[in-house]
């Protein structure tokens, strides 16, 4: 990994940590990274914070969910985003799912926002 900035750097420090609860009719999630990195070149060094919470609600054979995440690097202005999407059941082993997400990267400018939507079919063996 390098610095945020685009750098080549070594990572100093790296903290993850995450969990999730389920409720029985939701289950929500949360985790937390922190890497330090310092250049190699210049030795200047930069701290990458991102935050994510979540929840899937099911709903018999439909589940929701929603994911919403913060970025926060030395130097760059703020990132966030969220994800919305759906999954169905087609089977014990087979479901189908669609989600959508927009975010805006930590940037040196004002960071553009990315849209993205996805389908998804998945199969368990």
């Amino acid at each position: 990994d390098g610095l945020a900035t685009g750098t080549t750097g070594k990572n100093k420090s790296r903290v993850r940590i995450s969990g999730a609860y389920d409720l029985g009719v939701a289950r929500l999630s949360a985790g937390y990274s922190q890497t330090e990195s310092t250049d190699a070149l210049t030795t200047t060094s930069a701290t990458a914070k991102e935050t994510l919470l979540g929840v899937k609600v099911p709903m018999g054979a439909v589940t929701l969910g929603l994911d919403y995440a913060i970025a926060q690097t030395t130097g760059l202005q703020d990132g966030n985003g969220y994800s919305i999407g759906v999954g169905y059941d087609l089977s014990k082993r087979t479901n189908i799912g669609a989600s959508v997400a927009s975010y805006k990267a930590p940037a040196a400018t004002a960071p553009e926002n990315t849209n993205m939507f996805r389908v998804l079919v998945a199969h368990s063996f």
